[in-house]
């Protein structure tokens, strides 16, 4: 990218009457009077009078130009330009790049023509007015190249860390029972585009004063102002569990992240999207998860207890269920019909903001309890309650498996299993006592999963000493209906 045209010194004032003057007959009359006698500069050689960059390149060969201007840019090169960030983004500190690391360059090519064509380009009347107006040096600025790609790489590798600014949206939490919001974070970043334009034009000029780099605003999604509409407590919710460890560090984890997040009027909350992976860098740990049907040691094990306290909450502020899913069998902290389980990147769980003012969602874990509060702009004499109807059970049945450390006649309980469950599951809305809406949230069935017990082989009657044994009952397992084929993160 040239950075640079080269310049021509400016005309003096006695040159710009004299361009006046000498004109049509004028100029003859001169040329006739022998004001001026042009001399022919010989091919490849810089005429009288040329400067660069300070040097005088009066009768040099081309390639005596180069070489003169190659030993020059070669010192430029290693001139450091120092760069700060803008002001406004606080950072106290400098950087002191050469030229070169910049991707700064002179294109020798370009800026010898130049000089080359002082003379030849101009003809008769530049030259007769240069002589009368008594200009005998023309200068020649050297024309400045940048590798974009070169000084971009230098700015985001060295810079952009120190401007980089996270933005953060304002947020609503509960402080000692009360609600508070936490005000927005404007971010900031280095922009690249801007900061590459203005070093190459620092270059041009050759000035090597600190050269302030601009910055962009990244502005947050949600502001102080934003929440000023919330005026109270519209839902709660609250599930108890009796683990600690590293389940209860997992739903703990989980409620920081929804914790104080907010969700404008007809936006959708996505607890996978806010949550995000479940992995050791976002300080989830191993507990037990459900896989197929059975339950396993996982990362991030005991989340669904947060999504689930929350599918609850949003279901008692009357907010819109768009998607959820529930577990392969009941789990012991909710009512069958009424969990969440969520896996990242398969299932996820969904609502959206159907009121008018935004919902911010308060969410924690500890002392064996997660708590959810939702907060907007309740409707006075609006109630909400949850129903189950159409409820059915039945059992499980018992899968028996061979285990030759069982000693004869004896059996050992492999796992639980878990019954089977269908029902329907109501949201019933009501104004001053009045029912105003009733509406169906789901139909959910729980498949039965059959215990197994692990019991001695057997040998089949009238066997021989050399006979195999055989298992009492070697049937499969069964295949649990779907989500129970997916790793979910929730403990039995």
């Amino acid at each position: 990218m040239a950075v640079s045209k080269a310049r021509r010194a400016p005309w003096s004032a006695a040159a710009r009457s004299a361009r006046g003057v000498l004109s049509g007959a004028a100029l003859l009359t001169a040329a006739g009077m022998g004001i001026a006698s042009v001399s022919q500069t010989p091919d490849g050689i810089i005429a009288a009078g040329v400067h660069a960059a300070g040097m005088d390149w009066s009768g040099l060969t081309q390639a005596a130009a180069k070489e003169q201007l190659g030993a020059w840019a070669d010192e430029e090169r290693a001139r450091r330009l120092p760069l700060r960030i803008a002001p406004e983004a606080n950072v106290q500190k400098t950087w002191t790049p050469r030229l070169g690391d910049l991707g700064a360059a002179v294109d020798a090519d370009a800026t010898v023509a130049e000089a080359m064509a002082v003379g030849r380009r101009d003809g008769l009347v530049a030259a007769l007015i240069a002589r009368f107006a008594g200009r005998e040096e023309v200068h020649i600025s050297p024309k400045w190249v940048l590798d974009e790609k070169k000084a971009r790489t230098y700015l985001y590798t060295q810079v952009a860390p120190s401007a980089r600014r996270t933005k953060a949206d304002a947020r609503y939490i509960l402080v000692a029972g009360r609600g508070k919001v936490v005000p927005e974070q404007v971010g900031a970043a280095l922009d690249l585009v801007e900061a590459t334009g203005a070093v190459a034009a620092r270059i041009v000029t050759g000035s090597r004063e600190p050269l302030a780099l601009p910055l962009k605003v990244v502005s947050p999604r949600i502001i102080t102002a934003d929440l000023q509409a919330i005026t109270g407590e519209v839902a709660r919710f609250r599930t108890r569990y009796t683990e600690r460890g590293n389940r209860e560090a997992n739903v703990k984890a989980s409620c920081e992240r929804i914790n104080g997040h907010v969700v404008m009027p007809g936006e959708v909350f996505s607890y996978n999207q806010v949550v995000g992976p479940r992995d050791a860098e976002r300080g989830y740990r191993m507990a037990k998860v459900i896989v197929r049907g059975r339950v396993e040691q996982g990362v991030g094990g005991g989340i669904c207890q947060t999504s689930t306290t929350l599918y609850n909450a949003a279901l008692l502020a009357d907010l819109d269920i768009v998607s959820r899913s529930h577990h392969a069998f009941p789990v012991p902290y909710c009512k069958p019909g009424t969990d969440a389980t969520v896996v990242y990147g398969q299932i996820d769980f969904r609502f959206r903001n159907t009121t008018d003012a935004p919902i911010a969602i308060s969410a924690a874990a500890g002392s064996g309890q997660v708590n959810v509060h939702l907060f907007g702009k309740p409707v006075a004499g609006k109630t909400v309650r949850i129903e189950r109807t159409n409820i059915s059970t039945w059992r499980q049945g018992t899968m028996t498996v061979s285990d030759p450390s069982i000693a004869p006649g004896k059996t050992k309980r492999i796992d639980k299993g878990h019954a089977g469950w269908r029902g329907s599951v109501w949201r019933v809305v009501m104004q001053n006592g009045k029912q105003v809406r009733r509406e169906r949230i789901s139909s959910d069935v729980y498949a039965a999963v059959p215990a197994i017990v692990a019991a001695a082989p057997t040998v089949p009657p009238g066997a021989g000493a050399g006979s195999a044994p055989t298992a009492p009952n070697p049937k499969p397992l069964p295949s649990p209906i779907t989500p129970a084929s997916i790793r979910t993160q929730d403990p039995p």
